[in-house]
């Protein structure tokens, strides 16, 4: 039984088919050949319009973003200065449902609460048509590759 000669282990069989593997050269082409299957195709130059939609599309969603902050932050003052927060936290600790909400509907800061809501889904929107502005393929320039 041949021997392993650094750790004196007998051979198993994969050692056996390792010592039977030959290297093989590389063609002498094939660097040059892989080059010339890898290169990059022609990108088709976006208009004038379409290059600049995407970065507004993403400019609007940022300013709506941030819309959004200011008007949470807005929202929240508001529930604590119209008492809402402590109506809520009578309602939560003791229970009380009946004259608890109708003080609770009262108080709301309705008109803010409208904002947030409106200006939440102005973000979805926009947000929407800024990765679909970016969206490969989402251009007018016609596809090099569909010909």
């Amino acid at each position: 039984m041949s021997r392993r000669s650094r750790d004196d282990e007998p051979l198993d069989d994969v050692d056996r088919l390792f010592l039977k593997i030959e290297p093989l050269a590389a063609p002498a082409d094939f660097a040059a050949r892989v080059a010339a299957q890898t290169r990059a195709a022609p990108v088709a130059a976006r208009p004038g319009w379409a290059s600049v939609r995407p970065r507004l599309w993403w400019a609007f969603d940022a300013v709506a973003l941030l819309t959004l902050l200011a008007l949470s932050v807005s929202f929240g003052m508001a529930l604590h200065e119209s008492g809402s927060v402590d109506i809520l936290a009578v309602m939560l600790e003791f229970g009380a449902v009946g004259d608890a909400v109708d003080a609770l509907i009262e108080s709301l800061p309705w008109l803010q609460l409208a904002g947030l809501a409106l200006n939440a889904a102005l973000v979805l929107v926009l947000s929407k048509l800024a990765l679909d502005a970016d969206a490969p393929g989402s251009s007018t320039a016609p596809n090099p590759r569909a010909a």
